[in-house]
């Protein structure tokens, strides 16, 4: 390795002068992530969502099938029923 012989700046003074300022981009950024779990449990969101529908009266008959081949054994589905 070739290493200039320059007297006013030696690599030891280089190392020193590089190695504080990459020292203390971590320090920020690890006290950055702490900060925001430390805030995390306090922020709240309002999740909601819309969607379209269409309203039917109780006497349409509605086919209800399966996606994918096969046989309907069970149906637990009501009038007026929450989902």
């Amino acid at each position: 390795m070739n290493f200039s012989q320059d007297p006013i700046n030696p690599l030891e003074n280089l190392k020193d002068k590089s190695k504080t300022k990459s020292i203390s981009i971590y320090l920020v950024l690890i006290l950055a992530i702490l900060v925001f779990i430390i805030f995390l449990p306090f922020l709240k969101i309002d999740i909601g969502s819309q969607g379209c529908s269409m309203l039917r009266g109780t006497t349409d008959n509605v086919l209800v099938s399966s996606l994918v081949n096969g046989k309907v054994t069970f149906i637990k589905l009501k009038n007026n029923q929450l989902v």
